[in-house]
């Protein structure tokens, strides 16, 4: 669902589920398209190491990096600046920071090998630092940094595509339906989204912060009224929007009440 709200119209399956849940996800209606696609050797092999020592490794690397570092300084435009960018860019994302870390440590690695340009006192310092790192030193190799795997990528893209079974409203299935990830961006779902926002701006402009609106449900149809009565057809169920709100980071509430022979769902969204 973050994909479809993000405007894509596929992902790619994990590799290591994808054999149990793919029967499931064509029987709801998705396409699943194999394709030959190049990954990062690299970063593959840092998602293999168990978190905890995924922890361990980022501490022992960025502790003897940042002595290197200190010893001899990157220099512009080269592999070892690019990978030391690289690490200083990444934001609290443990993989990428540890990948990064191993790329600058093999490019101190060629630099110490290839060169001799280092004082006395450089040399013996870069050789311990690199001695301690041994086991870790070879595992990126620059010269073969991607590889070719086959992917499976889960897609909602083709209209043409129908669910063989709608899943209830209150399944644990219920946003895993193509017709409604489609909806998220499409037109009809950015007037969706479009609405909302105006509703939280008008709320914002008078010092409120939460909008309501119902939500009327029937057998063929979901239908949307908002406080100046506009009215919007819409695929989702009362639990998917709330599923949905709060994907965005907002609470949602609602109550069923009836009205008439409809089921009505009174939201309160905070924002």
């Amino acid at each position: 669902m973050g994909a479809a709200l993000n405007g894509e119209l596929e992902i790619c399956l994990n590799e290591e589920y994808q054999s149990e849940i793919e029967v499931d996800l064509k029987r709801l209606g998705f396409e699943i398209e194999e394709r030959e696609v190049e990954t990062d050797s690299l970063l593959d092999r840092v998602r293999e190491i168990p978190v905890k020592e995924l922890r361990a490794l980022f501490v022992r690397l960025s502790g003897e990096v940042k002595k290197m570092v200190k010893i001899s300084p990157p220099e512009h435009d080269t592999d070892l600046w690019d990978a030391y960018e690289g690490f200083k860019s990444v934001d609290n994302n443990l993989e990428e920071q540890v990948k990064f870390l191993l790329k600058v440590i093999s490019h101190y690695n060629i630099d110490y090998r290839e060169n001799n340009y280092f004082s006395l006192e450089e040399d013996a310092k870069l050789w311990l630092y690199l001695s301690r790192l041994e086991d870790v030193i070879d595992v990126f190799d620059p010269e073969n940094d991607t590889e070719q795997c086959i992917r499976s990528y889960l897609r909602w893209e083709d209209e043409n595509i129908e669910p063989q079974k709608v899943p209830e409203s209150d399944a644990p299935y219920s946003l895993l339906d193509p017709n409604k990830l489609r909806f998220l961006n499409s037109e009809s779902g950015e007037e969706f989204f479009a609405k909302i926002s105006d509703e939280m701006n008008a709320k914002t402009d008078v010092l409120q912060s939460y909008i309501q609106f119902d939500l009327i449900h029937r057998d063929d149809e979901n239908q949307l009224i908002f406080s100046d009565e506009t009215l919007m057809d819409i695929i989702f169920s009362a639990q998917d929007l709330q599923v949905i709100f709060e994907k965005m980071g907002f609470k949602a509430t609602w109550k069923f009440r009836k009205v008439h022979g409809d089921a009505i769902a009174a939201f309160k969204v905070k924002f």
